[in-house]
C-alpha cells in the first residue's frame, strides 16, 4: 500500500460536448480550462479529434505538456439509447 495516496483529478472532453461540437471552444482552450481547474489528465474523446491530423494531435499532446496534462484517448460511446 502506498504511504501517501493520491487523487488526480481528470476531466473528460464529454465535459464540453456541446461547445465542442457548436465550435464555441476549442480543444485547446478545453487544455486551458482542465488545467485551470487542477486537473491533471484530459480523457480525450476521439470523436472531439475527429477532423484532426496527425500532426494536430501531435501538437496537441504538446500543448497539454505544457499545461502539465496527459492525454487519455478513448473511442466513442456503444450504441445510443436515443438509437432504440
Amino acid at each position: 500500500m502506498t504511504p501517501n495516496p493520491r487523487l488526480l483529478l481528470g476531466a473528460d472532453t464529454l465535459c464540453w460536448h456541446l461547445r465542442l461540437e457548436t465550435g464555441d471552444i476549442t480543444l485547446e482552450q478545453v487544455l486551458e480550462e482542465a488545467a485551470d481547474a487542477g486537473a491533471r489528465y484530459l480523457q480525450l474523446t476521439l470523436h472531439h479529434a475527429r477532423e484532426r491530423s496527425v500532426d494536430d494531435l501531435a501538437a496537441l499532446t504538446r500543448r497539454a505538456a505544457e499545461l502539465g496534462l496527459h492525454i487519455l484517448a478513448s473511442g466513442d460511446f456503444l450504441g445510443g439509447a436515443r438509437f432504440g
